[in-house]
């Protein structure tokens, strides 16, 4: 008798989870904005980063951005470099927010 209940309990186990997975591939179909042509590129965001993107073997790959300085590190703007009027690399280390002066800490 014990064996026959553990059978019934593995069927109707097996069964529902034969449903489920059917009716998740119905579902979820592949979404049509990860398809893409080799070699194809587009503007992406991660945060507040701007980059592009390059589609390899049919997927898009990365968001990618040139690095040209540190997050946070100063640079000077006037070519004496005495360093009262600087620049700060912005968050994503593409570039510098516009000159200003006075250091702080």
């Amino acid at each position: 008798m014990p064996f026959v209940l553990l059978f019934l309990f593995l069927s109707v186990v097996l069964a529902y989870a034969y449903l489920q997975s059917e009716g998740r591939q119905d579902a979820i179909p592949e979404p049509a904005q990860l398809k893409c042509s080799e070699g194809e590129t587009r503007a992406c965001q991660v945060h507040v980063c701007t980059g592009v993107q390059q589609c390899v073997n049919g997927k898009w790959g990365n968001c990618e951005w040139e690095i040209i300085c540190s997050p946070g590190a100063y640079a000077p703007c006037s070519p004496d470099m005495c360093g009262t009027i600087y620049m700060v690399c912005n968050d994503c280390g593409s570039g510098y927010e516009t000159c200003i002066s006075g250091r702080e800490g």
